[in-house]
């Protein structure tokens, strides 16, 4: 069965409004930047904890998880 994928973009904020696994942009002090992956909650907040930078934008990993082929597929 072929999935029709979803389109995905990042959402520019510190935080979501829900709990949830995210992939998160991280920009850093000295102006680079990464791709990271955190657990976010209202309670906790991002279970990364990154002195060096902060979380600058967010996209819910189940979206990100949708685009990619099934791991037990055939991939020929």
């Amino acid at each position: 069965m072929k999935r029709e994928p979803k389109k995905v973009q990042w959402t520019r904020a510190e935080a979501p409004q829900k709990a949830g696994r995210y992939v998160v942009a991280i920009e850093h002090e000295c102006g680079l930047g990464a791709y990271d992956f955190s657990a976010w909650s209202p309670l906790e907040g991002w279970e990364i904890k990154d002195q060096s930078g902060k979380i600058v934008a967010f996209i819910d990993f189940d979206d990100v998880a949708e685009l990619l082929p099934y791991a037990w597929e055939d991939q020929e």
